[in-house]
């Protein structure tokens, strides 16, 4: 039981420190590109390089107004009506990313999980199928729960993240309200509909 309360703690030390770089970058907080690159190096992520963002978020939630039934943005889960605490999306997110050791960056803001991800030498397909597998990994350990994830074009450079983070953010959004929700969506895919979507 200690080392399990262990190893949460460093996981949840972990998360708050690659959530800190994050917000730094997404909002321009930062005296040097070097100093972000560096931050996150210290974490074991590499931002040099093109990077992709995911968005992910429970449908029915803040696009219908709706608090998600699976999580909150104050870190405390939802009941089930066996009064047990639901998983939240964060963590459902973080599970689904470390069952494929896969090396990302993540923050939860209000009812979204933000995740960056290297291309590396893949192509955008690749990290598009990837993006698919991990909604339905984290969607399967939220009992099912309907789930949409959006996925942004790459951008290199630190200032690339807040790019892709807008791109990965409406994506998400006209999956779900205009495709139906419960899938991925690319935005570089979207064609008129990232058009159409003002109106």
């Amino acid at each position: 039981a200690l080392e399990i309360a262990k190893q949460r703690a460093v996981a949840e030390t972990e998360y708050r420190l690659q959530a800190d770089v994050l917000e730094a970058a997404l909002a321009g907080r930062f005296s040097s590109e070097a100093e972000v690159v560096a931050r996150a190096r210290a974490l074991g992520y590499e931002l040099e390089g093109p990077q992709v963002a995911l968005v992910f978020a429970l449908d029915g939630g803040a696009a219908a107004g709706e608090r998600p039934s699976t999580g909150s943005a104050d870190g405390h889960g939802a009941r089930d009506s066996a009064g047990q605490p639901r998983p939240r999306l964060l963590d459902a997110v973080r599970r689904a990313l470390d069952a494929r050791q896969r090396s990302a960056l993540v923050r939860e803001q209000d009812d979204r999980v933000a995740v960056f991800v290297p291309l590396g030498g893949a192509a955008i397909t690749l990290i598009t199928a990837e993006a698919e597998a991990l909604r339905r990994a984290a969607a399967a350990s939220l009992d099912g729960a309907a789930l949409s994830v959006g996925v942004g074009r790459p951008y290199a450079g630190v200032p690339g993240l807040a790019t892709g983070y807008r791109e990965a953010a409406e994506a998400l959004l006209i999956g779900q309200t205009l495709m139906g929700g419960n899938r991925t969506t690319y935005f570089g895919d979207l064609g008129i509909r990232r058009l159409l979507f003002p109106l």
